[in-house]
């Protein structure tokens, strides 16, 4: 009862070698996790009538999965009551480092301030209190596409996902089409936890897309409420030396204003290079010019009883009027402020990877990332109503299937793999 379609973003699969009757492999442009979703729902709908493919299910390619979950969906739909034709299907996600603990079941994206919330979040399943409560219902607006079953009739070809190549894609979809969502224990999927998979290049995603899909779908979402999450993140930014990462966030917020015409135009490809150049690259430790002392990384994720007041953090903005004061080792996707109070420099450690990077205070970085941030200010009073505007007018081309077959390039060489 199962198809199998692979989108090769890669180019790196042999489709000799992956031949099977149930199995479809198409190479691909990388253009994200969107535009690989896409290109599958575009070949799964051509091949309809031959494969009697009746639901789609979106997966991510670095998932851990148990075979009985694909049973388990399958019966449900099968089961399903007329009523429930419209039935999506969302698998939990689990961390694949606490395999026990849950890190989502299900989500609520607010229209008021474009962020998410998770549902269920850490949730250990080895307790059977936690199980019954995670049958519990409670209203979720979209389910990740770590594992995201939906009717193929959803996508047709005036509502295809939007080319956002990463972050958010699976929200702004659910949003727009997710009506009934079914969560239940048994219905799940490991993956390693986010915060072991840190990236600068996400900054620029994260806001860029998520002001997208709050042009398209929310009249709560004011250029007010982005100035003040643009202030809140830039001056934490500042004070974590992370110049590059505000950069970025300007450079999605400046890239929004542009409005949907300037995403229709884009090479998503050479865009994401810039963004991962234009960011922190973490390297071996022997590559850096400080070196690595565990009990100063211990210390740093331990107890924060050594660092001074907050008070006195915040008058001083957080040690930035202060002379500078030695070097710290901080982790790299959970960093805080006091990690970097009257620091020199910090490395940023991941400790999966065993690779870092490394800041380094600047008062001459600091004013020029402040003006940037009054210039956007700025910018942002005379250019988001417009930009939204122009979203709600133009938008919906960005989710035909004509766009995405000209931006996939999909009548020139994909189907070869040239």
């Amino acid at each position: 009862h199962l198809e199998v379609f692979i989108s090769d973003n890669g180019r790196s699969l042999d489709a000799a070698e992956t031949a099977d009757g149930h199995l479809h492999l198409y190479p691909n442009r990388n253009v994200g996790g969107a535009g690989g979703f896409t290109r599958c729902l575009l070949e799964m709908k051509k091949s309809a009538a031959q494969t009697r493919v009746t639901h789609a299910l979106l997966m991510d390619d670095d998932i851990v999965i148990e075979p009985q979950v694909l049973e388990r969906t399958y019966m449900l739909l099968a089961l399903r009551k007329e009523a429930y034709q419209d039935l999506c299907v969302g698998g939990a996600m689990l961390r694949l480092d606490e395999q026990a603990v849950q890190f989502e079941a299900g989500a609520v994206w607010h229209a008021d301030t474009g962020m998410m919330h998770p549902l269920k979040s850490g949730l250990d399943l080895r307790s059977c209190e936690n199980c019954l409560d995670n049958e519990m219902e409670e209203y979720a607006n979209y389910n990740a596409w770590w594992y995201c079953c939906f009717p193929l009739a959803a996508a047709s070809d005036d509502n295809l996902p939007l080319p956002l190549f990463i972050k958010m894609d699976d929200v702004e979809y659910g949003v727009r089409n997710i009506k009934h969502l079914v969560l239940m224990n048994g219905i799940c999927v490991w993956h390693e936890p986010f915060e072991h998979k840190y990236a600068s290049s996400l900054e620029y995603y994260n806001v860029r897309n998520r002001l997208v899909n709050c042009a398209l779908h929310s009249d709560a979402y004011h250029a007010l409420t982005l100035q003040r999450q643009m202030l809140a993140f830039c001056l934490r930014e500042i004070t974590y030396y992370r110049y590059k990462n505000v950069d970025l966030y300007l450079r999605g917020i400046r890239d929004f204003l542009k409005g949907p015409r300037w995403l229709m135009r884009q090479d998503a490809e050479k865009l994401h290079q810039e963004l991962m150049e234009a960011g922190y690259q973490a390297k071996e430790l022997e590559a850096l010019d400080m070196g690595f002392d565990w009990r100063v990384y211990e210390t740093s994720r331990g107890d924060y009883g050594q660092y001074s007041s907050r008070r006195k953090r915040i008058l001083t903005l957080n040690g930035l009027l202060l002379p500078a004061k030695g070097d710290n080792i901080a982790p790299m996707a959970s960093v805080r402020g006091v990690h970097f109070y009257r620091r020199k420099r910090v490395m940023n450690y991941d400790i999966t990877s065993n690779r870092a990077f490394l800041t380094e205070r600047s008062v001459v970085q600091m004013f020029r990332s402040l003006l940037q941030v009054a210039r956007m200010l700025a910018m942002i009073g005379r250019s988001f109503e417009p930009a939204r505007r122009a979203y709600r007018a133009e938008g919906n081309r960005l989710m035909q299937k004509q766009f995405w077959e000209r931006y996939l390039r999909m009548n020139q060489n994909n189907r070869t793999g040239k």
